[in-house]
């Protein structure tokens, strides 16, 4: 028995000289457009001054002494808090402790925060919108809630 062994190939019908003169000229045009590219943005773009601004900076200036600087701002701050000032003279308007504004609101109530020199229409310091002295008032209940009845 005889085995016949054929070539089952395809000519391939395309010459590597043409692909490689393809490929060869794809390279160059790439080059090309690169150089000529680099060519015109170096002259299109160039920065006008640069050389000038560069040596222009200031030098920064850095704090020689960061926690000393944090101390002194806080007891600024502290003292502007604790102290007594004026804010307006013309009108009258005077900066006071907090401690003592907080004192000055609980002893007055609401009507501490009227603007200074208009009487309050309010009954004993009590807030805009709330019932006068001895008014009825809704009943508060703890066991009422926005969201429905508790379990």
């Amino acid at each position: 028995m005889a085995v016949e062994v054929r070539d089952n190939r395809e000519d391939p019908g395309v010459k590597i000289t043409w692909v490689l003169t393809l490929v060869g000229s794809f390279m160059i045009l790439v080059v090309a457009a690169m150089i000529g590219l680099h060519r015109y943005y170096r002259v299109s773009f160039r920065p006008h001054g640069v050389s000038e601004t560069l040596g222009s900076f200031p030098i920064p200036e850095i704090q020689p002494n960061p926690t000393q600087d944090l101390r002194g701002f806080l007891k600024r701050q502290n003292q502007q808090l604790a102290g007594y000032a004026w804010v307006d003279h013309s009108k009258g308007l005077i900066h006071i402790p907090i401690e003592r504004a907080m004192d000055f609101v609980v002893s007055r109530g609401l009507a501490a925060l009227d603007p200074p020199g208009q009487s309050s229409t309010r009954p004993n310091g009590a807030a805009a919108g709330m019932p006068p002295d001895g008014a009825p008032r809704a009943a508060a209940s703890l066991s009422a809630s926005p969201y429905g009845a508790r379990p």
